[in-house]
């Protein structure tokens, strides 16, 4: 788990109904970046509501009814550090070799936002990554399990499956 990574989280029906999983998960890793240091990232909490940080990166990722473009997540990350005068690295990663890729990220004590795409719980769905267990069998197969704060529940219980199906695509958001 990344240092400080168990908080409580919003959920997707703290802002609104409708297909807002991204700006929702864009939200929590802003929040989680502040909440690890916010003499650092106190901008980030804008207008002391995480409501109006919602809002923000709605409008910035160009979300509808239909929900977000995952290729318009990091774009949203960056102009809402520069708005708030602050600087951020976002982009996005094709693939993530079973959960691998997520788990160094995380390695590094960088949470992550997770895309995930015809999964089979979450369809599709935009989580963020804060936590991993890998498992390697006497065989030598690993299995990767991502620990989410998924917008359904407010603590990240929840894990996903490096090898489920469906593919995964992740976006790395890296204050400077």
């Amino acid at each position: 788990m990344v240092d400080g990574g168990f908080i409580y989280y919003n959920i997707m029906t703290d802002f609104t109904d409708g297909f807002v999983c991204a700006p929702t998960a864009a939200t929590n890793l802003c929040k989680y970046w502040y909440l690890r240091d916010p003499s650092k990232y106190g901008d980030l909490f804008l207008n002391c509501s995480w409501n109006d940080v919602f809002w923000e990166m709605y409008n910035n990722m160009e979300t509808d009814e239909e929900g977000t473009d995952y290729h318009k997540i990091a774009d949203g990350y960056r102009l809402f550090f520069y708005d708030r005068g602050l600087s951020c690295r976002a982009y996005l990663c094709y693939g993530t070799n079973n959960g691998i890729h997520v788990a160094e990220e995380l390695d590094n004590n960088r949470p992550c936002h997770l895309s995930l795409h015809n999964h089979k719980r979450y369809r599709n769905h935009s989580v963020v990554a804060l936590g991993y267990s890998q498992f390697t069998y006497s065989n030598g197969y690993c299995s990767t399990y991502i620990r989410i704060a998924d917008g359904w529940i407010n603590y990240p219980s929840r894990y996903v499956w490096g090898h489920c199906a469906g593919t995964w695509d992740y976006t790395v958001v890296i204050p400077d």
